[in-house]
């Protein structure tokens, strides 16, 4: 049932807060942290989580990608394309990621180039 999940989240949600705490500077961490507040539909904390991680650590390309993620659920095209466009970057390994990445940036690009 929903409320037996939504406390998971807040569980996890306060270990990362924790590990935050005694680890400021843990790209990873953000991360994660970022990932429970989507899943707990906090965008504006998400975005902030996941900006921190890719401040803290410019190679977490998983970070870039969700926070273009992140920013087309709140209908942030401009920021969506930075964000894939600084996925695309990092050299990505992962085929159907960078695939679809690259539709997308060929899409939101047709907008803003």
């Amino acid at each position: 049932n929903k409320e037996f999940e939504k406390k998971e989240y807040i569980a996890a949600y306060d270990i990362l807060n924790s590990g935050i705490k005694d680890f400021p500077s843990n790209s990873q961490l953000y991360y994660y942290r970022g990932l429970v507040a989507d899943a707990m539909n906090r965008n504006a904390a998400q975005i902030m989580d996941l900006n921190k991680a890719v401040e803290l650590d410019p190679s977490n390309r998983m970070a870039f990608y969700q926070l273009g993620k992140a920013y087309e659920k709140i209908n942030d095209e401009r920021n969506a394309l930075v964000a894939y466009e600084r996925f695309l970057s990092t050299e990505p390994d992962e085929k159907e990621l960078v695939d679809e990445i690259q539709k997308k940036v060929i899409k939101l690009g047709e907008k803003y180039y």
